[in-house]
């Protein structure tokens, strides 16, 4: 009876260790299945920031190559032409240049700062211009490198008429001057503007008829009336100086010429001689001003007679007329 319980205490005991074995290993393995690597998706969406117009400068000439550092006080104009305003700078994106660089608009206004309006001025040749920008050819994105870049230089240009308004000391516009607003506008449509100020200066000029001519005078007669017409082509008001050279100088043989004051002027059509201003070779102020062009090309007429000598003169005879802008 005793070898018999003993059994079974050692059948006990082996069960339980082969329980315990296996209750073990079942943690292991559940401690396995529990240890083994998951994943879990991470996002966020990014903030758009505007862009940012740093610097904004004019000049009368391209700033590529330049430091962006520079630019004009007042800008000239030419005479009785069209010029071109240059504007730019630098800008910045803290999303990154290239979202600038593609960005597909953007603009560029330019008006005399105390136009009815402002910025928000219609589009007029004496004192206000607009010009919508596109990223090519607009801008100058070589200094943008790539994402991780924010600034980028910008250029554009813009052609203006030879008569916008002068804002220089003593033009009639004197208290005010000129805004330069450029708007750069990125892929999300956000958008910056920076502006500049600067003046534009007077031009007093003026071109005249090419040449004076009576035809055929007989001896002792008087001309035909001509006309020479004096056409403003600056920005500001002028008044004329006219002067003559010398006497008028004769090819024929043995001509003593013309006396200068044999030719008179005046600014009535249909005057008589004796009425008219003799012709001298100092400056003698015309007298009558011509406007800046607005929306007309601004002229004035100058009339002529010669009175022809009676005897002494023959062949053809010639001298020069200088006529000079002043301000009026």
């Amino acid at each position: 009876m005793m070898q018999t319980q003993g059994g079974n205490n050692s059948s006990t005991m082996a069960y339980g260790i082969l329980f315990s074995v296996i209750a073990i290993i079942a943690l292991i393995v559940i401690v396995s299945f529990r240890s083994q690597a998951d994943t879990s998706a991470q996002s966020a969406s990014v903030v758009n920031a505007a862009p940012t117009v740093d610097t904004v400068y004019v000049s009368n000439t391209t700033g590529s190559g330049v430091s962006y550092g520079s630019g004009s006080a007042t800008i000239t104009v030419n005479e009785g032409s069209m010029f071109t305003l240059w504007v730019y700078g630098q800008a910045t994106d803290n999303n990154g240049c290239t979202n600038i660089t593609a960005a597909s608009s953007g603009s560029l206004k330019v008006y005399r700062t105390n136009v009815s309006s402002g910025s928000s001025c219609s589009v007029d040749n004496n004192d206000c211009y607009s010009k919508s920008l596109t990223s090519n050819p607009d801008y100058v994105e070589a200094s943008c490198t790539g994402a991780a870049d924010l600034v980028m230089n910008y250029e554009t240009s813009m052609n203006f008429d030879y008569f916008v308004d002068p804002t220089d000391a003593g033009s009639p516009n004197a208290a005010s001057n000129w805004t330069a607003a450029v708007t750069i506008t990125d892929q999300s449509a956000a958008s910056g503007t920076g502006t500049t100020t600067f003046e534009v200066a007077s031009t007093v000029y003026l071109d005249v008829t090419s040449s004076v001519s009576y035809g055929s005078v007989a001896l002792g007669a008087d001309s035909s009336q001509v006309t020479a017409t004096l056409t403003n082509t600056g920005n500001y008001v002028i008044n004329a100086n006219i002067k003559g050279n010398a006497d008028m100088t004769c090819t024929g043989a043995g001509s003593s010429g013309i006396a200068i004051g044999n030719a008179h002027y005046s600014t009535s059509t249909g005057f008589a001689y004796a009425a008219g201003r003799a012709l001298t070779t100092s400056d003698v102020l015309f007298g009558t001003k011509l406007a800046a062009k607005t929306t007309a090309t601004s002229t004035e007429s100058v009339y002529w007679l010669l009175r022809m000598p009676s005897t002494g003169v023959g062949g053809s005879c010639s001298n020069t007329l200088t006529f000079t802008a002043v301000a009026g």
